[in-house]
């Protein structure tokens, strides 16, 4: 690998530029097996943003999430849906870390404030999304506010998508949706 980054770049053939290059992603796999062992013995915000870089290096992105599925307590899940989720992210690496926070593995290990947004999505009943802006009060942070303000919507439902689709939430539920949107909007998310 020194002989050959030590050859000027514009002297390098083909074949050892890809020799580079591949080299170069051996490292990189190499480091990221060396994190999964420390990771192992520790969790630290240092080698949790180290591990972040992974993910968003397209080389170990895939390596990386799976690494993120593997961790103890909630940083795991945390980690996968901040991938999922991020614009920036390829389009197969984050539906890879989507579908392992969908697992019984995984979704066991989430947060009360992932959960919750999990859980917002899934809902399909006007009470089971009262109950949910109930917790939303309690551990609701900035990533179930999107969801939370749609459900101020008094139209999407119905033969003509002109019905409430949330009418338990009108009238006497009102502030409940309120004091949701303000708790969710005043904490924030985890920061990888």
């Amino acid at each position: 690998m020194d002989k050959l980054a030590a050859v000027d770049a514009q002297e390098r053939s083909a074949e050892q530029m890809i020799a580079l290059a591949q080299g170069r992603s051996v490292q990189k796999h190499l480091a990221l097996e060396h994190l999964r062992g420390e990771l192992k013995k520790t969790v630290d915000e240092d080698l949790l943003k180290k591990l972040m870089g992974f993910a968003r290096d397209g080389e170990t992105a895939k390596a990386a999430v799976e690494v993120m599925s593997e961790l103890p307590g909630k940083d795991g899940p945390d980690m996968l849906y901040d991938i999922a989720t991020s614009k920036g992210t390829a389009t197969d690496t984050a539906q890879l870390a989507a579908q392992l926070i969908g697992t019984k593995a995984v979704r066991s290990k989430a947060s009360p404030a992932l959960s919750l947004v999990l859980d917002l999505r899934e809902a399909t009943t006007c009470e089971e999304r009262q109950k949910l802006l109930e917790k939303a009060v309690e551990v609701g942070d900035r990533r179930a506010l999107r969801q939370v303000i749609a459900l101020t919507k008094k139209r999407g439902c119905g033969d003509n998508k002109r019905d409430d689709c949330n009418p338990c939430l009108r009238e006497d539920n009102s502030k409940l949706l309120r004091q949701a949107i303000k708790s969710t909007q005043r904490r924030k998310a985890p920061d990888y």
